[in-house]
């Protein structure tokens, strides 16, 4: 029995997908013109996110541990939490920055 085949696409599709372009309506936004700007001008969601993260890294580490020990048990979780968020971050960004020293390619290469 011979074997069948149909190519129903082109062997190779190519399209520019510029998601920035797109109109910003994250949580029904009141103005989606000031929310491009912020973006252009101060950085992407996730740069805004980086840095206070970084800043509230600073401030987490500012809290004495006998202070922190006579927070109500949410809040030590919560402090507990978002160290262990930010310790996650710095390794993934560390493993991320070996990668590109290494030259290796990750899947999310392929995206970019």
């Amino acid at each position: 029995m011979q074997n069948f085949s149909v190519a129903l696409a082109p062997s190779r599709l190519d399209q520019v997908i510029n998601p920035w372009t797109w109109n910003i309506n994250l949580g029904g936004s009141n103005d989606t013109t000031l929310e491009r700007r912020v973006l252009d001008e101060v950085g992407s969601y996730g740069r805004q996110i980086g840095q206070l993260g970084d800043a509230l890294g600073v401030l987490i580490g500012l809290v004495p541990d006998e202070m922190r020990k006579s927070l109500p048990k949410t809040q030590q979780d919560a402090l507990t939490k978002a160290e262990k968020q930010l310790k996650l971050i710095g390794l993934i960004k560390e493993a991320r920055a070996l990668e590109r020293e290494l030259g290796d390619k990750t899947a999310s290469d392929s995206v970019n």
